[in-house]
């Protein structure tokens, strides 16, 4: 059975998903995608560290960084990996 368009009403917009690296505190980043934690940043000692979770990479190992703002700079470059993979750009 073949469909027949007679009328196209319109077009639903997309939704809009952010990739966004949030502060939970002043020992606790995230990097969320639409909402949902792909990487998480805290403090370890004097040290930071960074977690990846996603449901395909669950076994990655932490890597640590001397400082919040080396966090927020890996979060924010893992981010762009993200953003990039998702929409074929580069930015």
């Amino acid at each position: 059975m073949s469909i027949n368009v007679i009328y196209t009403v319109g077009e639903l917009p997309a939704t809009v998903n952010y990739v966004q690296v949030v502060s939970l505190g002043a020992d606790r980043l995230e990097l969320r995608a639409a909402g949902q934690m792909i990487a998480e940043a805290y403090r370890c000692g004097d040290d930071w560290a960074i977690d990846i979770k996603t449901p395909t990479a669950r076994n990655l190992p932490r890597f640590i960084l001397d400082d919040r703002r080396e966090a927020i700079d890996a979060l924010h470059q893992i981010g762009a990996l993200y953003f990039d993979m998702r929409t074929g750009a580069l930015s």
